[in-house]
């Protein structure tokens, strides 16, 4: 049986606030082989961020290659996503980056933390040619942002217990420190690179390193149970020093627009809009993060979900996010509670089909998760608490992964012993689609007759409101 390959190239370009870039536009040449992978098995759809957000299809050639041009303005850093793995590209203008690749012995297994849930994509056989052939070489060698997210949340926060905001603050700078040393000794060992690969590094680690910072409270508020204590005044100094305008970097860096959707977002809903009044004077930032409220129709009580939505409405200037907004309303009214799921199947790890429908008559708990995800990771210990509790009840602990590649998800089923049903979306997102998913982890309840309980239920180690919701569907019977 062929596996399509979705390959999704999308731009994170990081642009520097000091330095000029030229803006003069012009083509930059994309050209990619890939070995022992027959032509009609792939599927490519290139997205360039800040430039056309239009995806472009890519057919390959009978020497399964393929070759683009793009115009563009700015150099940029991309991310070329097979089922294999995920793979940095750096683009310039006017010049050409090549690459060839052997799909089949990709292996994402190099463990960069001693941990299973970190496994970067580490192909021995991915190889660049053309004009930039040091830069695309030394930021697929060195995925420097993934570890400083990962690292960051999973080894100081969940898994060692660090309720410390200073010391936490500490380790995250000296981590992004070593990374600055790091990419300052290859510019130095490198003489001649183009001063905007640097530039360009240079910020998107800066914009990593202090969303990390602004994420500590929440997700530790959510690790330990209970309220953060003793944060520095001036832990959050940092923030000051930033433009919450700027309107090259939003366009450009991605980075920066996570921090900003950090800097504006509360539990609250009328609190997240009054926060994006406040923050932003440019009506399409403005635009760009009240669209992002709407991922809270699904995990609202209806009434406050007509009220988000007509808030929306009014504050919503352009067609196009607006367009989205009612979207996503609707389908929300569809995955109410009482709404029938469409009956979807997936692989197992050992390759047996699994449908919902084979689980008619007991209760479903759904785990949408990736091994790659460092929070999907933090509730594994009260999933397995969970499923034990409640083992000779009529409920399914159902775990469906979004890896991309099977093989990094299989190797942790197997090393974390993980319990329950394990499958695979294999790139099928029909049914994360249909529960308006975004982010994960995520968790949904449907009940014996495959009708939804909780679209957005709650997680298991939130044990007291996942225990309430339990009671009031019998799941207890």
């Amino acid at each position: 049986m062929k596996k399509n390959i979705l390959l999704i190239l999308i731009g994170v370009i990081a642009i520097s606030i000091t330095t000029k870039i030229s803006a003069q536009t012009k083509p930059a040449t994309l050209k990619g082989q890939f070995l022992n992978v027959t032509k009609d098995s792939l599927l490519f759809q290139i997205v360039f961020k800040g430039n056309s957000s239009k995806p472009l299809d890519i057919t390959l050639n009978e020497n399964k290659a393929f070759e683009i041009k793009q115009e563009l303005k700015r150099p940029g850093f991309y991310v070329l996503t097979t089922m294999k793995g995920a793979y940095d590209l750096y683009l310039e203008p006017g010049k050409t980056t090549q690459f060839s690749m052997d799909v089949e012995t990709t292996n994402p297994s190099k463990n960069v933390l001693g941990n299973s849930a970190f496994l970067i994509p580490n192909n021995p056989t991915l190889k660049f040619s053309g004009d930039l052939i040091k830069e695309n070489t030394f930021i697929n060698k060195h995925k420097t942002e993934e570890l400083m997210d990962a690292y960051c949340f999973y080894q100081f926060v969940s898994k060692d217990k660090l309720n410390d905001a200073t010391l936490y603050k500490e380790k995250v700078t000296k981590i992004y420190n070593e990374q600055l040393n790091v990419l300052n000794e290859f510019v130095t060992n490198n003489p001649g690179l183009h001063k905007d690969f640097v530039y360009l590094k240079q910020q998107f680690l800066e914009f990593k390193k202090v969303s990390m910072l602004s994420w500590y409270e929440m997700r530790t508020d959510h690790y330990f149970k209970q309220k953060t204590k003793n944060i520095p005044t001036d832990y959050y100094d940092f923030k000051d020093t930033y433009d919450y305008n700027n309107e090259f970097l939003f366009a450009s860096n991605d980075a920066y627009t996570e921090f900003l959707a950090i800097e504006s977002r509360d539990a609250d809903w009328k609190k997240a809009v009054a926060k994006i009044d406040k923050m932003f004077t440019n009506q399409e930032f403005k635009n760009k993060f009240l669209t992002n409220l709407r991922f809270n129709f699904s995990e609202i009580e209806k009434p406050e979900a007509k009220a988000l939505f007509e808030a929306l409405k009014t504050k919503i200037t352009n067609k196009e996010y607006l367009k989205k907004v009612e979207e996503s309303y609707a389908n929300s009214l569809l995955v109410a509670e009482g709404a029938p799921v469409p009956n979807f199947t997936y692989n197992d790890v050992n390759g047996k089909k699994v449908s919902l429908s084979d689980f008619k008559g007991k209760f479903v708990y759904i785990d949408f998760w990736a091994t790659w995800c460092a929070p999907c990771k933090a509730e594994i210990p009260f999933l397995k608490k969970l499923e034990k509790k409640y083992h000779d009840k009529d409920i399914v602990f159902l775990s469906i992964s979004s890896d991309q590649s099977i093989s990094a998800w299989k190797k942790m089923v197997a090393s974390e012993k993980l319990g329950g049903v394990q499958v695979n979306i294999e790139g099928d997102r029909t049914l994360m689609d249909f529960l308006s998913i975004s982010g994960i982890p995520r968790f949904t309840l449907i009940d014996k007759e495959g009708k939804i309980v909780r679209a957005s239920a709650p997680r298991p180690s939130q044990e007291r409101e996942l225990a309430i919701l339990f009671a009031i569907s019998s799941v207890n019977k």
